[in-house]
């Protein structure tokens, strides 16, 4: 029993250590350079995952303030929120679909964005409440647009 528990302690001190994890990543990565056309991305890095930007699955219920929206009504990119993909509770899945998209109840919505919109945008209803929010997002929004152009022209030496 004892080295039944060693063993299991061992291999989660293994799955847990970065060390471990580069030197697989390595491996499996070579591997395929080697014998096959298959491109390995880091899509965490890729899309910044870690710099509190997310993708997420949004559940669409009938109080939603997205609920018999069109896409193009919800003005969500103006929130900083890309809508990627629907999924309709049918199973039709609608990847990057365009603005005259409707929003039904019960579609999940494949969505990229800041963590913090995200949220929001989950908790958000129906209603003149509502629609109060989604300014307030759109306003927030532009101040973080405008102040990562800031940052940009400074690093670019353009102040």
């Amino acid at each position: 029993m004892t080295l039944l528990l060693f063993g299991l302690l061992m291999l989660w001190a293994l799955a847990q250590s970065q060390w471990v994890d580069r030197r697989i990543y390595k491996i499996v990565n070579k591997a395929l350079k080697r014998y096959t056309a298959l491109q390995i991305r880091d899509y965490a890095s890729l899309l910044q995952l870690t710099e509190g930007y997310r993708v997420t699955e949004f559940q669409v219920k009938e109080r939603d303030w997205l609920a018999y929206k069109q896409l193009k009504e919800s003005k969500l990119r103006q929130e900083g929120v890309i809508v990627l993909a629907i999924n309709r509770a049918d199973g039709v899945f609608l990847g990057a679909p365009d603005g005259d998209t409707e929003i039904q109840p019960e579609d999940t919505m494949i969505l990229y964005g800041r963590t913090e919109n995200l949220t929001r945008l989950d908790d958000r209803r129906k209603g003149y409440t509502g629609d109060r929010e989604h300014a307030a997002a759109v306003d927030k929004q532009k101040r973080v647009v405008d102040e990562e152009k800031q940052e940009d022209r400074e690093a670019l030496g353009k102040s």
